[in-house]
């Protein structure tokens, strides 16, 4: 599949404005691939990205996810990434840690952030197998 055969497909978008995100959506996608000329805008919008999720497991259109929210989908095989690790656009939905200016949190709240970051990158390495 090329990113230009999208357009015989049904495109999944999720209201991310709606909802006071600025998420990139397939308008975004298209014009990173260089598309956006040959492939119509989305089709369907849903304002809950579960239930778009929903709709491209059961057949009825293509979507856009960051990795983490699909993650379980695509590690049972329930969802695939058609374009592997190419056309994958950059995320605005970060989270960061901050401590205080000295750089020295509480002994406890080091004790979760070790654990929070340990976390992360057994997701990480468990999910890189599905990506």
């Amino acid at each position: 599949m090329r990113p230009a055969d999208l357009a015989h497909h049904t495109l999944l978008e999720v209201a991310w404005p709606s909802q006071g995100i600025n998420f990139p959506g397939w308008q975004a996608w298209l014009r990173a691939t260089g598309v956006a000329d040959r492939v119509s805008p989305t089709q369907r919008r849903y304002s809950v990205s579960g239930l778009t999720m929903d709709q491209a497991i059961a057949g009825r259109g293509i979507m856009l996810a960051t990795h983490p929210v699909a993650a379980d989908r695509l590690k049972s095989g329930v969802l695939v990434r058609p374009f592997g690790e190419q056309h994958v656009l950059a995320s605005p939905m970060t989270y960061d840690l901050l401590t205080p200016a000295t750089g020295e949190a509480p002994p406890a709240v080091a004790r979760f952030m070790d654990w929070l970051l340990a976390e992360a990158a057994v997701f990480d390495d468990e999910t890189r197998s599905t990506r």
